[in-house]
């Protein structure tokens, strides 16, 4: 067997001097030839997938977009750790043990295919068995984790977020962690307590390491990591986007372009770039908490209007957002329906999510367009409940008691709304340089469901 610090010496020649490569493979025993050219270093892997073991690091984050490759990357390596160093142990966490399952272990990229690929066949047995041969390895489930038994025993532990304490291990895996607790309020909090608690699990033999694979969000622990990379020299931090795996189809990365494309949320989605608050702004990631679904407590739901005033190439959008509120007085955001058009499109938008959604009432903001703005929304649909608003306090001032609303962890917003969350993350009047007339649309919705501002407004 040759060692993982000379495959991985060989790969970087391969990437950086081909010609020197071929020669040192060519002068090479058969056998080696035969076992490098087998290996998952020489195939598909690209050289920003491929693990430095030999170098002094303590901690290795990679933070890719999305088809880079991260699952089937940290499958290979972790595999490659356990069977070059036996008797270890591997913890791998994911937010549930569920997704340990599904993602890491029996996922088209998990560690049930790659070691299938090099001959080893995962097999059910008990805790207290350990594999006889070495092409068998047991995987078993507990009632508190999952595992995986190998032949030289080393063994694989999988845990849900809520298992960071206690459980010693020589490596440690964390999938997706700048994504955990996402709905949860002191979210930053409860981060770098798990980060902490994964850091002092690591403790085991003399050299001790933690792999964290995950898509960048501007978290707490993000920003540890940056200065602990800067202050100790021993975190290595790989960056990775969508577009470095060849291998995803065109249909897909079309898809994701169409879905992320020019947002802020693109930037991170697809080129593994955080994008931390800009100053001043009322809102930041952390506040903006995303579910899949709603509760079946709605008790009432606003289509909110901010009208443009004309209808050019160079006017504003009319914002259109729908808000809901619970019995429990929590606030959901539905759908961001915001189109720059003529008044009898954005009517018939703003009418088409009324009914969409079994909406009870209409709230635009009058200061603009006056009653032209109901008159034209009554021209599409007659006999719809419709109330103006009408405030006497800037942008920002209106918008503060909602935000606060979200600081509270009390809003949170169905997914597909990138547009609108943006416009909400880079508001601050002394730099935005248009009108934000989705945050408007939005801040008079939740107004109206929560009345929490402290400015004057008068209906019409």
């Amino acid at each position: 067997m040759i060692s993982l610090e000379t495959l991985y010496k060989l790969r970087l020649l391969k990437e950086n001097d081909p010609i020197g490569f071929r020669r040192v493979y060519s002068n090479l025993p058969k056998d080696a030839q035969k076992y490098i050219a087998g290996y998952w270093y020489f195939g598909t892997a690209r050289m920003n997938q491929v693990i430095p073991w030999h170098a002094p690091w303590r901690q290795f984050i990679v933070k890719p977009g999305r088809g880079y490759g991260k699952n089937w990357m940290a499958s290979r390596n972790i595999i490659d750790y356990v069977l070059n160093n036996p008797g270890h142990r591997v913890n791998c966490y994911s937010r549930t043990t569920s997704e340990c399952n599904d993602v890491m272990v029996t996922g088209e990229s998990g560690l049930e295919p790659a070691f299938k690929e090099i001959g080893i066949e995962l097999i059910q047995g008990s805790t207290r068995e350990w594999p006889t041969t070495s092409d068998k390895a047991i995987y078993l489930v507990t009632r508190d984790h999952a595992q995986i038994r190998m032949f030289n025993r080393s063994l694989i532990r999988f845990y849900g977020a809520s298992k960071t304490r206690g459980r010693q291990s020589h490596l440690t895996y964390v999938d997706e962690i700048f994504t955990w607790f996402e709905t949860e309020t002191n979210r930053n909090k409860k981060l770098e307590i798990a980060y902490q608690e994964l850091m002092t699990i690591t403790r085991l033999g003399d050299n001790p390491r933690m792999i964290i694979t995950s898509t960048p969000q501007p978290v707490s622990i993000l920003k540890q990591m940056y200065e602990r990379q800067k202050k100790n020299n021993d975190l290595i931090i790989v960056h990775g986007s969508t577009f470095d795996n060849p291998y995803l189809s065109d249909v897909y990365k079309q898809e994701l372009i169409d879905a992320y494309g020019n947002t802020r949320r693109g930037q991170q989605e697809l080129y593994g770039s955080e994008q931390w608050e800009v100053p001043g702004a009322l809102w930041n990631d952390s506040m903006i908490k995303h579910v899949k679904s709603l509760p079946e407590d709605i008790v009432r739901i606003v289509v909110a209007v901010d009208p443009a005033i004309s209808n050019k190439v160079t006017s504003d959008e009319t914002g259109i957002v729908v808000c809901a509120k619970t019995r429990d007085k929590k606030y959901y955001i539905l759908e961001d329906g915001s189109l720059k058009g003529s008044p009898k499109e954005w009517a018939s938008r703003v009418i088409a999510l009324y009914d969409k959604w079994e909406a009870n009432t209409i709230i635009y903001e009058s200061n603009q367009g006056g009653d032209m703005v109901a008159e034209t929304i009554k021209n599409v649909k007659k006999n719809v409940p419709i109330k103006a608003v009408r405030a006497s306090k800037g942008k920002y001032a209106r918008a503060e008691p909602i935000a606060a609303l979200y600081e509270q962890g009390l809003v949170y917003h169905l997914e597909g709304m990138d547009i609108l969350e943006k416009q909400l993350l880079e508001y601050n009047p002394e730099f935005y340089s248009h009108s934000p007339d989705r945050l408007d649309a939005l801040v008079w919705g939740m107004h109206e469901l929560s009345k929490k501002a402290e400015y004057n407004i008068s209906w019409v």
